[in-house]
């Protein structure tokens, strides 16, 4: 996809997306075919946007494709297990991780990845989030 900015907020948009892209882009070269000509850092903190991407994926309906960056630095900040989440951004199959974790399916174990996520959130910060868990429900139903 590409951006083309017409108007200040559209350029404003399209460089933030592009600052995005480059932050998450060494999380994503293992998920794509092609890379994007872009440097490569693994850059581990997590920022505010970091914290309501990780929620709408923990607390909504967010993709793990479209979340990949956050989630990868979220369990480098979080010290626990969370054998499901860390299994599949490792590359692990989904099928496989069902297995070992006696799960019944790919709804299960989507389950799993969000319960694991928010758990991760309320590890390191929980009242942030469930700060963020409250925001994210009533963006669901704006």
């Amino acid at each position: 996809m590409a951006l083309y900015p017409l108007t200040a907020a559209g350029r404003q948009l399209a460089q933030r997306e592009a600052q995005r892209l480059q932050r998450d882009e060494y999380w994503l070269r293992p998920w794509r075919e092609e890379s994007a000509p872009l440097p490569a850092v693994a850059d581990a903190m997590l920022s505010d946007e970091d914290w309501l991407e990780a929620a709408s994926f923990a607390f909504a309906h967010r993709p793990l494709a479209a979340a990949l960056g956050c989630l990868n630095r979220l369990l480098m900040q979080a010290d626990m297990p969370l054998p499901a989440l860390r299994g599949r951004l490792q590359g692990k199959e989904e099928a496989a991780l069902c297995a070992v974790l006696q799960l019944t399916g790919r709804k299960a174990l989507q389950a799993r990845w969000r319960r694991e996520a928010a758990d991760a959130l309320r590890f390191l910060d929980a009242a942030r989030a469930d700060a963020l868990r409250q925001q994210v429900a009533h963006l669901q139903f704006f």
